[in-house]
């Protein structure tokens, strides 16, 4: 799923996670081997927020996954998590609250 400019600007306030921009020569891989998502790193790896629900429309709750770490010391390679790890980590998408990851 991908989130806003402001929901994007939350999670690194609150979670310290970057964002991946569009415009990245990364982002093109990350799309095609994950689907269209809003793509955060971190010094632990590679993270996307996925809907609760079923239909995104129908819970504007979303989880964070991790769905790679790296792989070496460097930082310069990730290895895919499969099935991506669910974080405890809630994105209310409308109000904007996130809970846990603290």
């Amino acid at each position: 799923m991908k989130l806003t400019d402001q929901q994007s600007g939350a999670v690194t306030e609150k979670l310290g996670l970057s964002p991946i921009s569009e415009q990245h020569e990364v982002y093109p891989q990350l799309a095609k081997a994950l689907g269209e998502h809003t793509f955060f790193i971190s010094e632990k790896g590679l993270f996307v927020f996925s809907p609760q629900s079923e239909t995104e429309e129908a819970d504007s709750t979303a989880r964070l996954f991790v769905v790679a770490t790296w792989s070496t010391e460097e930082k310069d390679r990730l290895t895919p998590i499969n099935p991506p790890a669910a974080v405890d980590v809630l994105f209310d998408l409308a109000s904007g609250n996130i809970t846990g990851g603290s």
